[in-house]
């Protein structure tokens, strides 16, 4: 009967791995996700939480430059989307969050990208995004009753306010390709007083992108 070692193990088999790198890669992947002492388990004797923690798993043995998470949080209990979202935030690798759970990606990705009908209609930072409740109905996206996005923001002493844009509404966007290691100035932004933080673009030492995007779509 195939194990979690075994599933988590495919793709990097597929690749040409085997012994002890194999093994190794296995394990590196399933302590990332808290699931190493399940790795002789059947993958169907597990919970869905911990079957969700082990289908990252599994991508994570493959050492990818960018994760891709579709609906990540769909179908979890609390205590579980929990897990989830403390597994992403100790992640060194770039993720791209696609969801309609809004408190998730405003917890996760400091930016994010809104798609309606097909289009991108928005590109900011996502505590502002989730502000404006009127652009929020026009695209058929709500926050849970009683949810206040400005609470975060106090919280987090977020400096600035840009609806529509990445920096912001009507400013000019940082120049392709540039990146920051240390908090800057935006001296273009609309109020004169952005700042651009580390964790929204930064490059890391060992040159991987660490920069969490949600995307948002109305279906």
């Amino acid at each position: 009967m195939p194990t979690v070692r075994d599933d988590v193990g495919f793709g990097p088999a597929n690749l040409g791995l085997r012994g002890a790198e194999l093994a190794a890669r296995v394990a590196s992947a399933l302590a990332a996700v808290g699931m190493a002492e399940h790795a002789d388990r059947p993958p169907h004797h597990l919970s869905f939480g911990q079957r969700r923690r082990v289908a990252v798993a599994t991508v994570l043995a493959m050492e990818p430059e960018i994760l891709v998470l579709d609906e990540p949080t769909s179908n979890l209990d609390p205590a579980s989307r929990r897990e989830l979202a403390d597994i992403v935030r100790s992640l060194d690798v770039t993720t791209l969050l696609v969801t309609h759970d809004l408190p998730f990606a405003l917890e996760l990705c400091p930016r994010s990208v809104i798609l309606s009908d097909g289009r991108v209609v928005a590109d900011g930072l996502t505590v502002d995004l989730l502000a404006d409740e009127a652009f929020l109905a026009e695209h058929r996206l709500e926050l849970p009753y009683g949810f206040d996005p400005d609470v975060h923001r106090r919280r987090a002493g977020a400096p600035w306010r840009g609806r529509r844009g990445w920096p912001g509404a009507g400013d000019r966007a940082p120049r392709s390709g540039r990146e920051t290691s240390q908090t800057e100035r935006l001296p273009w932004s609309a109020d004169g007083g952005a700042v651009l933080e580390p964790g929204m673009r930064v490059l890391p030492t060992d040159g991987r992108r660490s920069e969490n995007v949600g995307v948002w779509s109305r279906v």
